[in-house]
C-alpha cells in the first residue's frame, strides 16, 4: 500500500518542479538578452573596443533572443503534453515576463534620455509600441496552449511520444504573422511619409520581411521541438528515478 501510493506523491511534487525551474531559466534568459541589447548600444563599449565586438554581440543577442521566445513555446507545449493542467499558468507567467521586459527598457530608455516623458507623441508612441508588443507575446503563448491542446486531443495518448512539430511550427506561425503585420504597418507608414522612396529602400524592407520568416517561422519552429525534447527527456528521466 505505502509503496504503491509513495511514487505517485513523489510524481506530484516533482513535476511542478520542471516547470518553475524552466520559467525561471525563461526569464534568466530574457534578462541576459536584455543586458546584451543595452551593452550593444552602451557608448563607452562602442567607442573603446573593435567594431566586430558590438557587431558579435548583436549577433548573440538575436540568437538567444529567438532561442528564448522558442524555449517559451515549447514550455507551453510541454505543459500541455506533459504536464496537462499547467498551460494556463505557464502562458501567464511568460506574458509577465515579457511584460516586465519591455517595461524595464522603457524605463531605461527614459532613465538614458532616449525618451523624453515631455515629449507626448514620442512617450505615447513608445507606451502604445509596448504594449502591442505584450499583447502579440500573448496572444502567441496562449494560442500555444490552445493549439497543443486541440493535436494533444486529436491525436489521443499516443501525442506525448511525438516530436510536437506541429505544435511548435503552428505556435511560431502566429508570432511570425503578428510580427510581420507590425513590420507591414512600419513599411506602409514609411512609405506614407515620404514619396521618393528609393529602390534600395524597399529592398531593404523586404529583406526585414524575409528576415522574420526566417528568425520566427523556421529558426524559432526548429528550436522550440529541440526544447521541447529535451525537457520532455528531463522529466521523464525525473519520473523513473522516482
Amino acid at each position: 500500500m505505502t509503496t504503491s501510493v509513495e511514487p505517485h506523491a513523489g510524481k506530484k511534487s516533482n513535476t511542478p518542479s520542471v516547470l518553475i525551474y524552466s520559467l525561471v531559466l525563461f526569464a534568466a534568459l530574457t534578462a541576459l538578452t536584455r543586458a546584451l541589447n543595452i551593452a550593444v548600444y552602451l557608448p563607452s563599449l562602442t567607442e573603446k573596443v573593435p567594431i566586430w565586438v558590438p557587431i558579435t554581440l548583436d549577433i548573440i543577442h538575436d540568437v538567444l533572443i529567438i532561442s528564448s521566445y522558442a524555449f517559451a513555446i515549447s514550455l507551453t507545449v510541454f505543459s500541455v503534453r506533459a504536464l496537462k493542467n499547467s498551460a494556463l499558468v505557464c502562458a501567464s507567467v511568460c506574458t509577465a515576463v515579457i511584460f516586465a521586459d519591455r517595461a524595464f527598457c522603457l524605463v531605461w530608455d527614459i532613465a538614458s534620455s532616449n525618451i523624453s516623458v515631455g515629449e507626448k507623441r514620442a512617450f505615447s508612441d513608445a507606451v502604445t509600441w509596448l504594449l502591442i508588443d505584450v499583447v502579440f507575446f500573448a496572444v502567441t503563448f496562449f494560442a500555444s496552449a490552445i493549439i497543443t491542446g486541440f493535436i494533444n486531443k486529436k491525436n489521443g495518448d499516443d501525442a506525448n511520444e511525438l516530436l510536437p512539430i506541429k505544435e511548435a511550427v503552428f505556435s511560431s506561425l502566429v508570432l511570425t504573422l503578428l510580427q510581420l503585420s507590425s513590420k507591414a504597418v512600419i513599411c506602409i507608414q514609411f512609405m506614407m511619409a515620404y514619396n521618393d522612396v528609393t529602390a534600395t529602400e524597399y529592398a531593404q524592407m523586404a529583406g526585414d520581411i524575409l528576415l522574420v520568416i526566417l528568425k520566427y517561422g523556421v529558426f524559432m519552429s526548429g528550436v522550440a521541438v529541440l526544447a521541447y525534447r529535451i525537457l520532455y527527456h528531463i522529466h521523464r528521466k525525473k519520473s523513473v528515478s522516482i
